[in-house]
């Protein structure tokens, strides 16, 4: 398996390619950072490349994998720092489209273009579903303006995954949860009543294999395990596999004070379900957000 991959050294690329070494693919990660080659990976920068070195990588490519994008919870949303957010996901996701569609038509291709549950907006207690329809805000028009370059692939079959609150004690929602609770001084962000999409690093990494590997698998999938929790659950389960209090909480306005209009990433709520890998046959490793916990945070304790 070739595979091509952008965003490769981020949260979730790292974890990715330690799964694809194991499959014994060959990776060719596209980064502007500077490290040197290995027996399963190249790393080059594809912005420095003319469009027909790009044109020879991605026609070796099996599988073209995009996760690139800012980090959207590195600063506040000022004006410029929106548009830097837009701008990372659509001219990276725009420029391996153009190359694309001037390869050759492939069935065996497959495109894989990273994309969030923040599509969806804030649904309050509704259940939502891969058919659910856009919601309003922020988050929402850059999903939209993602999934939308996306969209204009050919000649491959296209892949798009709304990934949910990845849980990991390294990185992303997890790791900021768990800094208080070090402390005693653990407990919900917000009001507690939103609910959370999560999805263990483990299990998301095998839906990106399993779209990967399955002809059949084309188009949107909410990457989240099956069982979605409240904020609340999700910080007293935090406090039970820890053995330590849950009690403390974090206003919305005092997150609104923070972090402004960036806030909406912790209090809006999403019922999501993972409708399309359950109608695959996708097998959950980790279905309950206990068991997760306890295996993510078993060397926390």
């Amino acid at each position: 398996m070739n595979v091509f991959i952008t965003g490769g050294t981020g949260f979730i690329g790292k974890f990715l390619i330690y799964r694809l070494i194991k499959e014994d693919a060959h990776i060719t990660v596209a980064t502007r950072q500077k490290f040197k080659h290995s027996s399963h990976i190249d790393y080059i920068n594809w912005f420095e490349l003319t469009d027909d070195e790009k044109l020879d990588t991605l026609s070796k490519s099996d599988v073209i994998i995009n996760l690139a994008g800012e980090n959207i919870a590195a600063r506040r949303w000022t004006d410029k720092q929106k548009a830097k957010i837009i701008r990372s996901r659509t001219s990276v996701t725009n420029s391996l489209v153009e190359i694309i569609n001037k390869l050759p038509q492939n069935e065996k291709r497959v495109f894989i273009s990273a994309s969030a549950v923040g599509y969806y907006g804030d649904k309050k207690e509704e259940l939502i579903d891969e058919n659910s329809p856009i919601g309003k805000g922020f988050l929402a028009e850059v999903c939209e303006l993602w999934e939308k370059e996306a969209l204009k692939a050919r000649n491959c079959r296209l892949v798009i995954p709304r990934i949910g609150v990845v849980l990991h004690p390294s990185g992303g929602a997890l790791q900021k949860m768990l800094r208080p609770f070090k402390y005693y001084l653990g407990g919900a962000i917000g009001s507690g009543k939103q609910f959370v999409p999560w999805v263990h690093i483990d299990d998301l990494v095998e839906m990106f294999m399993f779209v990967a590997k399955n002809k059949s698998c084309e188009g949107v999938y909410n990457f989240v395990a099956p069982n979605p929790c409240t904020m609340k659950e999700l910080a007293k389960t935090i406090g039970k596999v820890l053995h330590k209090p849950a009690v403390f909480k974090v206003p919305e306005f005092v997150l609104k004070i923070i972090l402004g209009e960036a806030a909406t990433m912790l209090i809006c709520s999403q019922k999501v379900l993972p409708q399309r890998l359950i109608d695959a046959n996708f097998k959950f490793e980790f279905e309950r957000l206990e068991d997760a916990l306890a295996d993510l945070l078993k060397n926390n304790e």
